[in-house]
């Protein structure tokens, strides 16, 4: 899964701890264009957990083929197809303006920093420099910065050096039981590719957690979980 991070705790972004701010993002990406276009043979998708996702289980069928990971699919396409809607993007914007009290006529610089061997995500920063001042009404602008030599959990743990960051992941435990994708996103895990948890995430994990015997109660517990990774945008 190709994804990009949100930093949460940029002490010179006046909106980053905002989930208004995280929901403006999320439907401000075109997944199709960056997937097919930018990257040339990925699947674009808004949902989280993959199509591989359960395929080593009893019965074989995957969370996305199931009742639940359907369901969950239809709710990210009546926003738009793979969750791309600009007009929800920019409601979204305003109502972290507001939340944050910055001002209406503030224009926030995003420093989207990947690393410089990477092409099709400088594609990808190229493609956002160009659409978010649009999208955004002028309002956010990108600027791409790369760096080499290092991880990039370890450019990362400087906070105020980028606000967005592309990460991928491959966990092979998900294809039997999916809702261990998630695993990343825990407090827990030391090397965790953002700096944003949530009670309410990590508790519905660990119910997963404790059904993962009953494949059905799982699916139908990932279900919620993806939910509210969405929901907070985690």
């Amino acid at each position: 899964v190709y994804h990009i991070d949100v930093n949460c705790q940029n002490p010179e972004n006046p909106i980053c701890s905002s989930v208004n701010y995280r929901k403006a993002l999320y439907h401000a990406l075109n997944r199709e264009v960056i997937a097919r276009d930018l990257f040339g043979y990925k699947e674009p998708t808004g949902t989280y957990v993959n199509g591989q996702a359960g395929l080593l289980s009893a019965s074989g069928l995957t969370y996305r083929e199931s009742e639940y990971g359907k369901a969950v699919t239809e709710m990210v396409e009546s926003w738009g197809p793979y969750g791309y809607n600009p007009d929800m993007a920019r409601d979204y914007l305003a109502k972290a303006y507001a939340e944050c009290g910055v001002s209406d006529d503030t224009v926030i610089t995003l420093t989207m920093a990947f690393n410089e061997s990477d092409k099709a995500w400088k594609a990808t920063a190229e493609y956002l420099m160009e659409e978010f001042p649009k999208i955004f009404d002028g309002k956010v602008q990108i600027k791409a910065v790369t760096y080499a030599g290092m991880s990039t959990g370890d450019y990362k743990q400087t906070t105020n050096v980028w606000d967005l960051s592309p990460n991928d992941w491959s966990r092979s435990a998900s294809r039997t039981y999916p809702y261990t994708c998630f695993y990343y996103y825990l407090s827990t895990y030391a090397s965790h590719p953002n700096n944003y948890f949530d009670e309410a995430f990590e508790a519905q994990y660990a119910v997963c957690e404790s059904v993962k015997d009953n494949y059905d109660e799982m699916l139908k517990e990932t279900a919620k979980l993806e939910e509210i990774y969405l929901e907070k945008v985690i």
